[in-house]
């Protein structure tokens, strides 16, 4: 043994880690002299044959690991010594021992690193050009002890780490990472062409040992870490991703990159925030490379893991640190692509910041907070009773103090829905997730809940905002308060919007048993929202019933949807309330009606800024689209991201004119987007000519043919558009067009919308292109995968002959076609989140051949199609069904 190691162990023998030392010492003779047994079975002894020769260093070292992994002695080893820690027992880093037995491993790693710094150099550091020199010289020698050695004592020292790979010249930048990653890469992908990888463990070991001890630090002494002066203490971490990724189908890789990335997660924010900065000056293709790296990890982590309703995947805590990696990735894809001086602001117009006012308990001063469009501010509107601002639905700790808001940015570096994980979103119990996220504590007042669940108080994003003002996320995860739903952009849509129907039927469920109780004491409530409707005049009949809901009983309006149309015996299972969202959105984006104008190239819908007497109808249209999504039904009606975008308080600005051009006739621009583009990248030499004449003014045409002038901005028709102000006249012109203009009309539907809404985690939990696809579902109509998914009943099968001609006269049909069948049979030509897949589509057998047209049950989405003698028999009764199915029979 070496002889510093054996003074180490003496010196520990006096302290209170004797019993560590005894530990230490006897799997180090284990290791190197064995138990004296030829036919041990233990793998780690010598005795046994079955254990690689080591050196005298590299035992030291695996004697230290075998303490940590508190791995199995041989028999003879037990008479021999007492066996002190057991090897089914957790270690508890509260207990004294435990503190002695890691500060005793600690110790030996410390001296076996200073050992191996003595035999290469006390202060060598890594570049490029001496790793390059030690690979040579250990492929002339076919010996790599060299690089074992030099690999084990930089990289578990966090000095020497930390100043290996650095940039030649910094820049402001480099002021808390300043790695050559370039050089990194090109030098370590050498030492993948080296057969066996014969340095990767010692490489791999220091790493964990590492990263371990900096883990434990960052949970003890985080403040340490707060207050450090080495500005390139970051270094490591991102070393280390790299290092790892370039080997990361190596044994034991996943290890290190777990502890890795739980001591990432214990990370301050404030540094946290620094490696989201570096990791955004990424290239994409790097960058895609490093979150599918941790996609990868988080992938085969959790299929290689049995989770239990006793042992959830909420509770494993490499899981959650490796999302908390992705969080970081996530924000970093965001951070470099926010529109330029879109700085997310928590103050409201008291001036405290969220944090103070919901620590102080002013809730009632809260209710909805609204951005404004240019002042970029918060100001207190009537909308909700319950809090739901961008400030906690979008937005957590990290991204306050980067200064971000997801919903500013217009272009990620990747797409964001690189960041989803189906395999976590099938193994997340919805049931366990939502009893977390919506934790009551016991401190909150909810005195105006009477007869509620009191998690609704949290839908609100009281509590989501409280969790996510807690640094060590691992912390939730310790105390079994940890939910998925805290971290929504890992989860695929479907899971999300599975965790929103489960919420919204627990909510109606409450609501009936509210009716109930009301009636044992003499009041006689409906348990549904109950519509009844004339076809004749489907409008006025809704707008006057939702209006009498809304001002008598709003909470009503969180009840299932029940509706009937006048002199019809049809119930309503789901289908005739679909049938009525078909009529009564068909009549309201009329365009005769007035209130909605309409893009052919886009097929999108938006505010007519000259309907000003339509507040109530507005107010309707927004309970129909809140009730749509309570209720789980798709609406035939496309409308642009930037509105859900605006309902998510953040406001429409230039960039959304790129997807979305609202039919104006304007007097200067024809193309819209691109025109105020060319006005920005214009020349300042050229931009006089080409742009001196306009002013800081909009023009409109309205419905009678006549020339509407407005000012952008006070004095706009004497202010003209310049080189220096260019920006200022594009921002206003988009904030006209999509905010100021349409005011009035957007907040009568905002009204109506949250009056049904307010409740619901629904702005917590999607970003406006997915909530764009839970309103109006996807058009991507694959019927081969329809078909792939379709099911039978009454002797039908994939096989019979009325089925295979069935699907024949499907796929010949037009487009217009399939679309009018989807209708037929579901009530609605588009399908819900998720795709066709998740659709389910029944053909039932009705009969033997007759001259019957097929039928359908809308509300089950079962098609009733009879044994038909003939594929042509078949296309004509078929089509002329689908043509004719219009209203309800009695089947």
């Amino acid at each position: 043994m070496l002889p510093q190691l054996r003074t180490a162990l003496a010196q520990m023998d006096s302290s209170s880690n004797s019993y560590a030392s005894s530990q230490l010492r006897k799997y180090f003779d284990m290791l190197t002299k064995g138990c004296g047994n030829t036919n041990c079975t233990n793998n780690n002894c010598a005795s046994s044959g079955l254990s690689p020769e080591l050196s005298v260093d590299e035992a030291a070292l695996k004697s230290i690991d075998l303490l940590k992994a508190r791995a199995q002695f041989c028999d003879m080893l037990k008479n021999t010594y007492e066996v002190i820690i057991k090897k089914d027992k957790p270690v508890d880093h509260s207990r004294k021992e435990s503190r002695g037995m890691y500060a005793a491993a600690n110790a030996c790693e410390k001296l076996f690193v200073g050992h191996c710094s003595a035999t290469i150099c006390e202060d060598t550091t890594l570049n490029e050009a001496n790793v390059t020199e030690m690979i040579d010289k250990c492929l002339e020698s076919n010996d790599y002890a060299l690089l074992r050695r030099t690999f084990g004592a930089v990289f578990s020292r966090v000095d020497l780490i930390n100043s290996s790979f650095v940039r030649q010249k910094e820049s402001k930048k480099d002021s808390f990472i300043n790695v050559d990653c370039d050089s990194l890469r090109k030098t370590f992908t050498k030492l993948t062409s080296i057969p066996d990888s014969p340095f990767l463990p010692a490489l791999n070991n220091a790493l964990s040992y590492l990263f371990e001890n900096v883990e434990i630090e960052l949970r003890y002494n985080k403040s340490d870490f707060e207050a450090t002066t080495n500005v390139h203490f970051l270094n490591m971490f991102v070393l280390a991703v790299e290092i790892l990724s370039i080997f990361n189908e190596a044994p034991g890789i996943d290890d290190t990159f777990a502890k890795l990335c739980v001591a990432i997660a214990r990370l301050p924010v404030k540094l946290q925030c620094e490696l989201v900065k570096f990791w955004s000056r990424l290239n994409s293709i790097r960058f895609l490379e490093l979150i599918r790296f941790v996609q990868q990890f988080i992938t085969l982590k959790t299929l290689s893991t049995t989770f239990t309703r006793s042992y959830p995947i909420q509770q494993d805590l490499h899981i959650i640190a490796a999302i908390c990696f992705l969080r970081l990735l996530y924000y970093s894809a965001i951070y470099g692509y926010c529109e330029k001086g879109a700085v997310m602001k928590n103050a409201v117009s008291s001036g405290k910041t969220l944090a103070e006012e919901l620590s102080s308990g002013s809730i009632e001063n809260m209710n909805n907070l609204e951005y404004s469009s240019i002042g970029r501010h918060w100001k207190n509107v009537k909308t909700s009773k319950f809090f739901n601002g961008p400030g906690s639905a979008r937005s957590d700790i990290l991204a306050k103090n980067l200064g971000i808001c997801v919903l500013d940015c217009c272009k990620p570096a990747v797409p964001l829905e690189e960041f989803y994980n189906e395999t976590i979103s099938d193994a997340v119990e919805l049931d366990v997730d939502l009893s977390r996220f919506f934790k009551v504590k016991e401190n909150v007042r909810v005195d105006d809940f009477c007869g509620k669940l009191f998690f609704f108080y949290f839908c609100s994003g009281f509590f989501n905002f409280l969790i996510l003002q807690d640094e060590d996320i691992l912390h939730l995860v310790e105390t079994n308060a940890f939910s998925f739903m805290i971290f929504p952009f890992v989860l695929i849509p479907e899971c999300k919007m599975r965790s929103l129907f489960y919420f919204n039927r627990i909510n109606m469920q409450n609501e009936s048993r509210r009716a109930f109780a009301n009636f044992f004491s003499g009041v006689l409530t409906s348990p549904y929202l109950h519509l009844k409707i004339r076809r004749t005049d489907i409008v006025h009949d809704a707008l006057a019933h939702l209006e009498i809901v809304a001002s008598e009983e709003p909470d009503d309006l969180k009840k299932q949807m029940f509706v009937e149309f006048e002199h019809e015996q049809a119930v309503d299972e789901g289908g005739v309330s679909k049938e009525f969202y078909q009529l009564i959105t068909a009549q309201l984006f009329n365009l005769d009606y007035g209130m909605f104008i309409f893009n052919e190239a886009t097929h999108l819908f938006w505010f007519n800024s000259f309907c000003v007497d339509c507040s109530s109808e507005y107010t309707l249209i927004g309970m129909l689209f809140g009730l749509a999504i309570y209720n789980y039904i798709i609406v035939d009606v496309q409308l642009p991201i930037v509105l859900y975008k605006k309902l998510m308080n953040t406001p429409g600005s230039f960039d959304d004119l790129k997807y979305f051009d609202p039919v104006w006739k304007l007097e200067k621009f024809y193309v819209l987007y691109s025109s105020l583009q060319a006005m920005l990248e214009c020349d300042k030499e050229d931009f006089e000519s080409v742009f001196g004449s306009c002013t800081f003014t909009i023009a409109q045409t309205d419905p009678f043919d006549s020339v509407l002038t407005h000012n952008l901005v006070c004095d706009g028709d004497k202010k003209f558009v310049n080189k220096e102000n260019c920006k200022e006249f594009v921002n206003h012109y988009a904030d006209f067009l999509l905010n100021k203009s349409i005011e009035a009309q957007y907040s009568a539907f905002k009204k109506g919308f949250m009056m049904v809404v307010n409740d619901s985690p629904l702005f917590w939990l999607f970003r406006p292109e997915e909530l764009d696809q839970i309103v109006c579902g996807s058009k991507d109509l694959d019927f081969a995968k329809l078909e792939t998914f379709a099911e039978y009943d009454n002797d039908y099968s994939p096989e019979h002959p009325t089925i295979k001609n069935f699907w024949q006269v499907v796929h010949e049909m037009s487009e217009e076609q399939k679309r009018n069948l989807l209708k037929f049979v579901t009530g609605s030509d588009r399908i819900p989140i998720g795709g066709m897949s998740k659709l389910r589509f029944i053909v039932a057998k009705n009969g033997p051949d007759s001259e019957q047209l097929p039928t359908a049950q809308t509300c089950f989405n079962v098609l009733l199609l009879p044994n038909y003698s003939s594929k042509e028999k078949l296309r004509d009764r078929l089509l002329k069904a689908v043509i004719h199915c219009k209203g309800f029979g009695i089947l």
